[in-house]
């Protein structure tokens, strides 16, 4: 695999909450990341699908586990079937514990709110490095 410079990767924050995107968005931004928000699930699909086809894609899918209009399960299924395979971060609280089974392609780490800046880019760094 090819070692591209930081500020290549492009990471996608798709969630209904506005504060933690722009949040996370601002927090990425300032690491170097190229940073793209999609605001629902519909949003997030079709912001992928244009990127991977037309653009550069993303290196890795953070989602709220609330995302509106299409869930991340079934967003996650749709990019499956679309044999689009970048990592997800799904951010959840801790009212969100119950256990998730679904097949899919792609690796998928859980953050758990409330968590530290250290810890999301520890974890932002260990997928994007993959």
């Amino acid at each position: 695999m090819q070692d591209y410079p930081l500020s290549s990767k492009h990471l996608l924050v798709a969630g209904t909450e506005e504060i933690l995107q722009l949040v996370l968005s601002t927090v990425l931004q300032e690491a170097g990341y190229k940073v793209t928000t999609a605001t629902d699930g519909i949003d997030a699909l079709f912001t992928i699908e244009t990127f991977n086809f037309t653009k550069h894609p993303f290196d890795l899918l953070i989602m709220d586990y609330h995302l509106s209009k299409l869930s991340w399960q079934k967003l996650t299924e749709k990019l499956d079937k679309l044999r689009i395979a970048t990592p997800v971060i799904i951010i959840r609280n801790q009212k969100s514990r119950k256990s998730i089974n679904f097949l899919t392609t792609r690796i998928i780490k859980y953050l758990e709110t409330p968590f530290s800046k250290e810890e999301f880019m520890n974890t932002i760094r260990q997928l994007v490095a993959l």
